[in-house]
Order: C-alpha cells, then structure tokens, then sequence
C-alpha cells in the first residue's frame, strides 16, 4: 500500500547567509522603513516585530540572524548579516521504498494502530485528533493519512429486501395516454432530396403506377 508512494519530508539545516541574501533582506528593512540608509534600526521597530515582516520564501529563515543583529543595537548592514549561520527548512520530495513501507507497517501493529493488518480505533481516534505517531517517519504523517483513510471506508450496506423488480406492462403502447404522449414527443420526417430533373423521373407517373400496382410496395 505504501511502497512507491511519495511524500514530502521538512526538516531544518544549517546554512550561511550570502552575501546576496544578505544585501536583500537589508533593502527589504529599508523599503518598509524599519532601517534607515545607514542601518540604524527605527525607534518602533523592535526584535519582535520582524516575524511580521514578510521576506522572498528563499530568504524568509534569515529572520532569525537579523533579530539577533537588532537585539545587539548594531547597524544592519549586509556585511553584519553575510556569513551568519541560520537554520533554514529545505522541503524534499521522497518514495517510500518497500523496506520503509514494511517498517511503517510494523510501526503501526506494536503501536497498536493495527491488528494483523486490520485498522483499529485506536488509529482512528489518532488521526482525528492528530496524534498519529510513526517514529522516524513522522514527516509523512500527513501523506499516510491521505492513503490510509481510503482504505479504512466501509463499502454502503443496502438491504435486498428493499430491492424492487420493475416489469414492462403489456400492450402499453394502446393505452390512450401513452398515444396522447407520443403524438406530442414523436417528430414528423419530412424527406428532401436534391438532384437532376432529367436524371429523376417524373413523381406523378411512378405515384400512379405504385398505386395501381400494390405488389410493388
């Protein structure tokens, strides 16, 4: 069920800040005004504040390396930030393999989520409180709720007793109202047909001839 499934892992590393990182996390203080063109940092603006600021996704981690530089009252400069070390969240896209698959499985009967394969309320109840633990592989919680919830739906029940046989009634198409109906509902074909005179005979002749002649119909 779950091998060869993907799943996306976050997990924080550590990384430097860049010098270009750097140089645009300070042009963004400087657009929304909490430095100025020297760095110094706005009376207003304080280390708390700059969890509010909203920063290019590929930069948004470096919050933390400018909270620390505005905390030691120093000037925000992009040489004050280059170099610093953050922990920055990378998101990869990874396949369960069968062994992982088989490790999941084995997860979930010692922790009682499940009885020789069957799933228990005990996951239920995990899943809708959100407290569903796989160990090591707790980064693919979310996407092995997505799998495992359609498995555990229980086809409909219907009762057969209930069922009902329709037959076709005899002659109804003689019974007055289905001949109102289908005189309203039945089209009318209106045959054309476009062509040479000299190639078609004459209609009226060939009509007399039929009429006089039925074995022809």
């Amino acid at each position: 069920m779950f091998a060869g499934q993907t799943y996306t892992e976050t997990r924080k590393v550590e990384q430097t800040v860049t010098p270009e990182q750097a140089a645009r996390v300070v042009e963004v203080l400087k657009t929304i005004g909490a430095i100025d063109e020297a760095g110094a940092v706005a009376p207003t603006f304080t280390p708390a504040k700059i969890e509010e600021i909203e920063l290019p996704p590929e930069i948004a981690d470096v919050k933390e390396v400018v909270a620390a530089v505005i905390e030691k009252a120093e000037p925000v400069k992009p040489e004050a930030i280059a170099g610093a070390v953050y922990a920055a969240t990378v998101t990869e896209e990874k396949t369960f393999t069968y062994e992982q698959a088989a490790e999941i499985v084995d997860i979930c009967e010692e922790k009682g989520y499940t009885k020789k394969g069957k799933i228990q309320d005990k996951m239920r109840e995990a899943i809708k409180d959100r407290t569903l633990d796989l160990g090591r592989y707790q980064n693919a919680v979310e996407r092995f709720e997505q799998i495992i919830k359609p498995a555990d739906q229980k086809p409909p029940i219907t009762n057969a007793e209930r069922n009902v046989t329709v037959r076709l009634k005899k002659n109804y198409d003689l019974s007055p109202e289905f001949i109102a109906l289908w005189e309203k509902i039945s089209q009318k074909t209106i045959h054309l047909r476009k062509g040479s005179r000299r190639r078609i005979p004459p209609i009226r002749p060939c009509s007399t001839a039929i009429s006089a002649n039925p074995s022809l119909v």
